[in-house]
This record gives C-alpha cells, structure tokens and sequence, in this order.
C-alpha cells in the first residue's frame, strides 16, 4: 500500500543560494527579506540604486548588484562574478518589469515595443540563460535517469512572474501584455528544453498585487490607475480585492522547492479568479466613461455579457 509521507511543505532554502532578477520595491525586495529568513543566500540585481541602498548591507546573505538586465554585456559581467563567488546557485526568480501605458494602440511607436520587450522580455531571457549555466556547471550529480527516459532530481528552479493580462490584454497596455504573453511562452519553453537536464521552470501570473509602488488607495497613483478602475478590479474577483506581498511572497518560495518539480511548465494563477469581461464591464459602471479615458465606442465586441441584467 502506498502512504503519502507528509503533505506539506517546510520552506527552508538551507544551502542554497537564489538570485532575484529585478528588485524594485515589490515583490523582489520583500522575496530579498524572505529567503534569508528561511536560512538560505538571496543575490539582488537592481538598476535602482535607492532600492539597493535599502537593503541591509550588513547581513552576509545578501549579495547585491547594480546592473540593468537589458544591458547583455554588464549582465554577462555581474553573473560572472556570481558564479566566481557562489557555488549552490539553486533559484532564479525573474521579476524585473517596466510599465507601459498608451492611449490606445495609434500611439504605440517602435521605441516603446523595443524597450518594453528589452525589459520585461529579454531581461527574463538573458537572466534565465545565465543562470542556468550556473545551475548545470554547480549541480552535475543530481539529475538521475529512470527506468523509462525520464528523470528525477532537480538542479535548479527558475519562477518567472508574468502576469493575467498575457492572456487577453488590457486597455491602455497593449505592449506590455504582449511582452507578458512572450514572457509566459518563454517560462513555458525553459522547462521544454531544460526539464530533462533537471531545470523547473514554472510561470506564475499574478493579479493586482497591493506594493508601495502600486497603493491601494489615491485618486491616481503611479500606475496611472484610478480608484475607480482599482474597485472594479477588485469586484471582478471572487474575493473582491487586490491580493497582498504576504500572500505571493509564500507562493513564489514554494515553487522554488525541488519537491514542487513536477510544476514544471505549468502556468500558476494567482488572481482570486478574476475575469477579465467583468472587469471591463464593470470598470464602466464604476464611470472610466465618465472621466474621460475611454468612450463606448471602445467597448470590446466580444463582450457579449451584459452583467447590469443580473
């Protein structure tokens, strides 16, 4: 008979060393506190100076780095002298990202596709290729064939944060949900190509996440969002409301476990099942008309659900 031996799982990165690609004020700074709290090496790379400065200088868990993931010959440089000083490089948690808002689709030029994908794509690309070399170079003797061509045993865990508008887009951030649709392809082709070699790869898309950078209150923060629109995103989910650093910091640590190796390729959503049609709908009820953003003419025709008959 088989037993199940213990469900769940004991968060301890003991011996292991993970390097959080993008640390803003976020979810890569609170993942920078969390990692040393559970005994294992957190290595920050940040472009925000104010961000790195933030961070305790004295503990001896944290490395830190300052380098723009989209520059490929500074990124090359500071992951060499990652793998020159650390030899259980375990984790890799892609998280750099910048923001992107557009009237609508006429006013996208070259210049915003080509710094948007170099931020939010090919960061994650280039991180993820470095990284694993250091996984395979660091871990050679943990992968073991079985019986029937498969494999058990992990080298390393890489969770790329994407995000629920990959899969359906949003007004105002037509280019970003693309680079997020590119970034969720690429989590998905890692695992692909690497899975046998023992690399996880898993996606996780988030919804609105309540950061410093993204409050849950103001008439219009950074973002470019509104109250307004924030209400209607948080009624479009079964809980109605945005979801918290407390809740995804956990989630992101669990699937950087080796036990959660069968993962792998597979996309995590985490948005209190939001939707996008009642979020659209909604957000005009909650009058995105009339404050002048958007008109009715920008309706989507496939919005075929008329929520206000319920």
């Amino acid at each position: 008979m088989f037993y199940l031996k213990e469900m769940a799982i004991h968060i301890d990165f003991e011996g292991k060393t993970v390097i959080i690609a993008g640390v803003g004020d976020g979810l890569g700074r609170a993942l920078v506190r969390y990692i040393p709290e559970h005994n294992g090496r957190v290595i920050a790379l940040s472009n925000d100076p104010e961000v790195l400065a933030s961070i305790d200088a004295d503990n001896d868990t944290i490395q830190k780095h300052d380098v723009d993931l989209a520059d490929e010959a500074l990124t090359k440089v500071v992951f060499k002298r990652i793998g020159e000083t650390n030899s259980d490089i375990r984790g890799l948690v892609n998280t750099a990202y910048v923001p992107h808002y557009v009237t609508n689709t006429l006013g996208i030029s070259k210049a915003d596709v080509m710094r948007v994908f170099e931020h939010n794509f090919y960061a994650a690309l280039h991180a993820s290729q470095l990284a694993i070399s250091l996984m395979l170079r660091n871990n050679p003797t943990t992968v073991v064939p079985d019986t029937f061509g498969g494999v058990t045993g992990v080298r390393g865990n890489i969770v790329t944060i994407g995000s629920i508008l990959a899969g359906y887009g949003d007004r105002g951030k037509p280019v970003y949900a693309a680079s997020k649709a590119a970034v969720a392809s690429l989590a998905h082709s890692l695992a692909v190509d690497w899975g046998r070699a023992g690399i996880v790869s898993v996606l996780i898309e988030p919804g609105n996440i309540i950061t410093p950078s993204n409050p849950l209150q103001g008439e219009v923060d950074d973002s470019g969002y509104t109250l307004a629109r924030r209400r209607a995103f948080d009624e479009s989910t079964t809980l109605g409301r945005s979801g918290s650093l407390e809740e995804i910091v956990p989630l992101v640590a669990e699937y950087l476990d080796p036990s959660r190796a069968y993962a792998s390729g597979t996309t995590v959503r985490f948005d209190a099942g939001h939707r996008d049609a009642v979020f659209r709908w909604r957000g005009f009820e909650h009058g995105l008309v009339e404050e002048g953003r958007y008109d009715h003419a920008d309706l989507p025709h496939r919005l075929d659900l008329d929520l206000k008959k319920k």
